[in-house]
């Protein structure tokens, strides 16, 4: 699995728009996807089936818009007793990385957005797998290992040289690599971008969405990090809708003490009035090692809020 560059290592956007080609080509190439869509022709909104006759949550449906994935509010643990921290990270990236082996499969290109935490010591999260070994999180300074354990090149390192990474005590929390792969997630067709804040999240959002060479982006957005300004979002939703992609944030869990002190957006959401679809995500055992992936919209500007979705998991081995 590659390994993330820095927000100031990406390339610039004729670069990108390059890279793009050869990551669809490459999709294509190994039989993950029956088809090499140009500048998103491959998701075009004007192409997709009608609203009435696909998932809600597929990723046609989630283009043009800006989506957050977050815990279930007011549930501080899990109907296990599972800290809800640990299972709404498990069911968010979970899914997350069911919608990037979908876009890959449609011959679209994804990137996903890491941000680091400013704390040691945490440990590894497991997260759920579609009938497969689960999804587990990896805590590194620096690095995504591949299945092998070792450090793959990353698509961004062959478009432009890659400076050293810097170290220090801030831990990285992102999706171990086998487990993408049983996923069905093409990691070496999977950029990852490091972001130190949540500043560099939007700005590195922001890059990648304005080059058009992704139609999904998602992004781990921080615990205890107020709501962004309404004017950065604007303009993240704005090249959504201009290049037809999704933009998906995985929203740190908040207690609801920190919403209440950080003030984190209407009806419960941490990125302001500007998402147009709002997810809560949990999971439940349904067997030992099995599990129920729980998707409950409580903000759809599109189809309105209440409608809830499940779909069943096999968690990493040895869990459960």
């Amino acid at each position: 699995m590659s390994a993330p560059v820095r927000l100031h290592d990406l390339p610039p956007a004729e670069t990108l728009a390059q890279l793009r080609h050869q990551l669809a080509g490459a999709l294509q190439r190994k039989g993950i996807a029956a088809h090499h869509g140009d500048l998103n022709t491959a998701l075009r909104l004007s192409e997709a089936p009608a609203v009435a006759d696909r998932s809600p949550l597929a990723l046609p449906e989630l283009l043009g818009r800006l989506v957050e994935v977050a815990a279930p509010r007011g549930r501080n643990r899990s109907p296990q007793g599972n800290n809800s921290a640990l299972a709404a990270a498990w069911a968010g990236t979970t899914w997350a990385a069911g919608l990037v082996a979908e876009a890959q499969r449609a011959g679209e290109t994804a990137a996903w957005v890491l941000c680091g935490e400013a704390r040691e010591g945490e440990a590894a999260t497991g997260l759920c797998g579609p009938g497969r070994p689960g999804l587990r999180s990896n805590l590194s300074n620096d690095k995504l290992i591949n299945s092998n354990n070792q450090i793959a090149d990353s698509p961004f390192e062959r478009a432009r040289p890659q400076r050293a990474l810097p170290t220090g005590p801030r831990a990285w929390r992102m999706p171990f690599g086998p487990d993408l792969r049983a996923h069905g997630v093409d990691l070496a067709a999977l950029p990852l971008v490091r972001a130190a804040d949540a500043a560099q999240v939007l700005q590195a959002a922001d890059v990648l969405l304005r080059s058009g060479a992704f139609g999904l982006v998602v992004a781990d957005w921080p615990a205890r990090t107020a709501a962004p300004p309404d004017g950065a979002m604007g303009r993240l939703l704005g090249l959504c809708q201009r290049h037809e992609a999704a933009l998906v944030f995985l929203s740190a869990p908040y207690t609801d003490d920190a919403r209440a002190e950080l003030g984190a957006g209407e009806a419960g959401g941490a990125l302001g009035s500007l998402v147009s679809l709002r997810l809560e995500a949990w999971r439940t055992m349904a067997a030992p090692g099995a599990f129920t992936l729980h998707m409950a919209v409580r903000k759809d500007k599109r189809r309105g809020p209440g409608w809830h979705d499940e779909a069943p998991r096999t968690g990493p081995a040895g869990l459960g």
